[in-house]
Parts: C-alpha cells; structure tokens; sequence
C-alpha cells in the first residue's frame, strides 16, 4: 500500500479537528498520532457527530488587554481561565505569532510583537498557554488560522504582506481597486489571495505541515454567566435578556464588514408620512411566562428626534404608548400578550406634517423576570 500523500495526510488531520476552511480563517486541532486510516475515519466521525454546547472563539488579541507585562499569569486571566467551570466546552484559539505568510498582525513595529516577544522571554508562548489551560479545564481545543487574511487592506500598500507583494498575480485583486470600488463591495479588498491557482494552496498545505507541534497537545462578569447559562436552554428560560436589533452604522465603511447584506437590519430612515417596519427575533415566551415576568420595556432610538415629532409604534399590529424619556429615545412598556415567540414585527410611523425625517438607530427590547 502506497504511503498517502502530503495533501491527503493534511486532509485527515483538517477533518479530523473539524477544520473548516472559511473565507475569514481555518481551523486545525492539534497533531494526533499516526493511525491507519479506518481509525482516523472513526475518530473523524466521531467528532463530527460530537455534541458541542459552547464554542469560544478566540481571535487571540488578549495580548493587547494586558495590565502590565506579559506573563503567562496574566495573558491566561484576560480570557482563557475565565472559561473554567462553565459550559465552554471547545476553545478555538487564533495564535498571534506570524505563522502564515499571509497574516502581517504581528509585524515588529506592532504592540502585539513586544507582547509575543514578553513571553518568549518566559520560555512560553500564546498557543502553547491555551493549548494546555483549555486541556487542564478539561477543554477541547483547536489552534485556529486564517486562510485569507486582509488585515493589510487597511494599510499602504507598501505595508501588505511580503508574500504578496512577490506574488502580485496571484492576488484577487490590484491596489487600484480599493479607490475604484466603494467599502460595500468585496472587490475594494484586493489583498485576497486567489485559491484559484495551485501555488497559493500549495503554500497553506506547507504553512499547515510546519506548524509547530505541542509534546501533549478581561472577560467580564456577565461574560462568564453568560458562558455558565447559554448552553441550557432551561436555565436560560427566566433568565433577565435584551433583545436588540443589529445596526451596522459603525461597520459599514469597516474594511472587512462593508459588504454585510443592510437588508431588515439598522439604522433605517423614516421619512414624514411615511413607515418602516423591522422584524425583532425573540426567543421566550413572554405571553406564557404568566406572573413570573416583571417587566417589558421597548426602547427605540431615533435620531432628531423632537417634542413636535409625531411618532405612532406598532408591535405585532397593537399600537404602543412610549414616552421620550431622553433625547432621541422613545420608552415604553409592552403588554406581554403581544409579544409573539419568535418574530415580532414592530412598526415605526412618521406622521405627514412632521418638521423633518428621523433615522431609527436602535431598537430593544428589555425582559426581566421575578427572582
């Protein structure tokens, strides 16, 4: 039997950690040990059909929240111990240091560098503190990379990823694209690398095999309850929640947000004798949640809002008496036989004689329940 080759080999192990290939990062566990194939299949399986109940996701800029040096005491408390005794059972962790050639995160002129090279003079690094935190707290963990980072299409392009620079053609796009297309178009990021051509997959597969190998491979309060509870569906039954509906003011001229689909979402002009309607997702059962529930507020945020503004809201067709409670926002109570599980429609109505348009930019809804 002739031995696997190196793209096959690297395929057992991708599948065999759950590696996804993603436009924004891949993920790869750690080595396991040479097995015939029928057992890596197995195993493959296995943790396919695995049942997760949370997945942290670490994007591994811990090291930029640090108070004080960087040790290993004081990296693992930003986030990682934070995990210990809740219901995160599967940690992928994006190392920091510059393993692919693609990634420019790391470059020496960053803080992120001096933070590495802190506890390099420890002896340790990154990925080896999660890897075997995670495991101690009887975590499993991946070691996460990016498979087409574009950090660098923030920058001059005189900063972009040296690889890329030798290998122009290779590139989704040209420098020119990024004044030629405007942020909501995925054409303005022309870092990309194409997979297109076999030289740029032939690079993660060599990226892939020389990673190296481990011997045994400030996150807040609410984070941590959050972690705690949000695995269990009965737990979080009559637990306190806000509802709120996404708005992407603050990342639509982002380099890597810009093309997130606008549609249902906020913030959304009203014009005057004119409505806008958005649909707010709401998992309990606020109708059936009887004397158990203590209070429903909804809060609309819309900006210019005035006194001679006449605004009518409408939630799943009942009409809702809120308040301007401060500026820009309007504040309320809702009746809990209104609110539906699942899709609620809330209607927002600019009367005709107005004095000038509003821009609804929030929209809440606060639930609360008895101790």
């Amino acid at each position: 039997m002739t031995s696997p080759s190196p793209i096959r080999r690297l395929a057992w192990r991708v599948l065999l950690c759950l590696a996804v290939l993603l436009p924004w990062g891949g993920l790869s566990g750690c080595q396991p040990p040479e097995q015939p194939a029928d057992s890596l299949e197995a195993a493959r399986q296995a943790a396919v059909e695995r049942q997760r109940r949370v997945i942290f996701n670490n994007d591994g800029d811990d090291l930029l929240h640090l108070d004080g040096p960087a040790t290993a005491e004081t990296f693992l408390s930003v986030r990682t111990d934070h995990a210990a005794g809740t219901m995160v059972d599967t940690v992928f962790y994006f190392s920091r240091r510059p393993i692919s050639p693609l990634y420019t995160g790391a470059t020496r002129s960053e803080p992120l560098a001096g933070r590495l090279q802190e506890l390099a003079r420890e002896g340790a690094d990154d990925l080896g503190l999660v890897i075997e935190a995670s495991r101690k707290q009887g975590m499993e963990v991946f070691w996460s990379m990016r498979m087409n980072d574009i950090h660098d299409n923030a920058k001059p392009e005189s900063e972009i990823a040296q690889w890329k620079k030798d290998h122009r053609h290779l590139l989704m796009g040209r420098p020119e694209d990024k004044e030629r297309f405007p942020p909501s178009d995925p054409r303005n990021l022309w870092t990309f690398v194409d997979y297109a051509h076999p030289q740029v997959r032939d690079l993660m597969v060599e990226t892939f095999n020389l990673f190296p190998r481990h011997p045994e491979s400030r996150a807040t309060r609410m984070a941590r309850r959050v972690w705690k509870e949000i695995g269990d569906p009965e737990r979080l039954a009559f637990t306190d929640k806000l509802y709120v509906l996404e708005n992407l003011e603050s990342v639509q001229a982002g380099f890597m947000m810009g093309s997130v689909p606008v549609e249902g979402r906020l913030p959304v002009p009203v014009a005057p004798g004119e409505a806008v309607q958005r649909i707010l997702p709401v998992a309990d059962d606020l109708a059936g949640a009887g004397d158990r529930l203590q209070s429903l507020e909804l809060r609309l945020k819309l900006k210019g809002l005035q006194s001679s503004h006449a605004v009518a809201v409408r939630l799943n067709g009942e009409r809702l008496r809120l308040t301007r409670r401060r500026p820009d926002w309007l504040i309320g109570p809702v009746p809990a036989q209104a609110m539906r599980r699942g899709p609620n429609l809330v209607k927002v109505e600019l009367a005709a004689a107005a004095p000038s348009a509003l821009t609804l930019g929030g929209l809440e809804l606060e639930v609360a329940y008895r101790r």
